[in-house]
């Protein structure tokens, strides 16, 4: 879903585990708002896009992270093309996933 919030707001949202209206939105909304923000309509900062998991969840990491955030800088590959970048979290997993890599330790682990 897509989240309209400060990122200051985002820590007070998921510590709240509240649902709110931003549960209730359609997919073709969401499709919608994604495309504005892949189009840079959007401000860095104003609107993520976060995955649905579970707000009420007792690890506050799992509780809806963001997966997308706007950054204004140039890509070393894509340039000015996209303004949208995946947060390391979300795509950690699926690059080790496309290499078949099933076990990774990080250096916080050790």
């Amino acid at each position: 879903f897509f989240f309209f919030q400060a990122e200051d707001g985002i820590r007070d949202f998921c510590l709240s585990r509240g649902l709110g209206d931003v549960y209730k939105r359609q997919v073709e909304e969401s499709l919608k708002m994604f495309e504005g923000m892949r189009r840079g309509l959007y401000e860095e900062g104003q609107v993520s896009l976060r995955l649905k998991i579970d707000p009420a969840h007792n690890n506050p990491t799992l509780r809806d992270p963001v997966i997308y955030r706007i950054r204004y800088v140039p890509h070393p590959h894509a340039g000015d093309k996209w303004c949208i970048y995946p947060l390391y979290d979300f795509t950690h997993c699926i690059c080790d996933s496309l290499e078949n890599i099933t076990h990774s330790l990080s250096l916080i682990h050790i």
